[in-house]
């Protein structure tokens, strides 16, 4: 769909949790568990992405590493001093891109936004916490060629492994095959357009009981060990 062609809907889908705390969604409890995502043609081996996610951390989780999402070769955490961190794997040099110190916030509902084009080994990430533009700072320098993901699975809460497990609540996590805007993303996280205007591949709305997909690619989760809704 053309992006001049794409509509605010009159009424909001729904209140985000940054307006109430009533909204329930997805408990991780920081010691294992995850929804697995099967790799599928809709979400592997993406050159461009956005990821969006709502959540409420109450702490940095399993290893002091908690993830948000595992791709295999594309990862979005948190690592020591609440920064936010987002890895991509290259054929000789893996590229590794952290916030600044306390940008994400125990015990608060906040969102975080990360775009990425693996096409060029001089593209930085973009990362916003509630729609607003982050400090990133490259850690480690990508080199070469972008890994293929296509034979991962999709984690979200957790790696594989289970050693690093997200605790708190995730209310929902949105996956794209493009590069939304700043605007664009505040348009999302705020309910102004639905997250399916764009090139949405994974929609999980959390805060329903369910990670089924809302995106109409049958990206649908599977709840492994310790996650519940609440």
């Amino acid at each position: 769909m053309d992006k001049l062609s794409r509509t605010i809907p009159v009424t909001r889908p729904y209140k985000l949790p940054f307006e109430s705390n009533k909204w329930g969604g997805a408990s991780f409890d920081g010691v294992g568990g995850y929804i697995n995502v099967t790799k599928n043609a809709s979400i592997n081996n993406l050159t461009v992405i956005t990821i969006i996610s709502t959540f409420k951390p109450e702490s940095m989780g399993g290893g002091n590493l908690g993830r948000f999402s595992d791709k295999g070769q594309k990862t979005l955490f948190v690592i020591p001093l609440n920064k936010f961190q987002f890895n991509h794997i290259f054929s000789v040099t893996p590229g590794n891109w952290a916030t600044s110190n306390n940008d994400m916030q125990i015990g608060k509902t906040q969102n975080v936004a990360v775009t990425y084009d693996n096409t060029n080994v001089n593209n930085n990430p973009i990362i916003y916490k509630d729609g607003i533009l982050l400090v990133t700072n490259e850690t480690s320098t990508p080199n070469l060629t972008a890994s293929n993901d296509a034979g991962n699975d999709l984690i979200i809460g957790n790696r594989i492994a289970q050693d690093r497990a997200f605790k708190g609540i995730f209310y929902d996590y949105i996956y794209f095959a493009e590069i939304l805007t700043q605007s664009e993303i505040q348009d999302v996280i705020y309910g102004r357009i639905l997250p399916t205007q764009f090139d949405c591949r994974l929609w999980h709305d959390y805060r329903l009981g369910h990670a089924r997909d809302l995106s109409g690619n049958n990206n649908h989760g599977t709840i492994t060990g310790n996650v519940r809704f609440v």
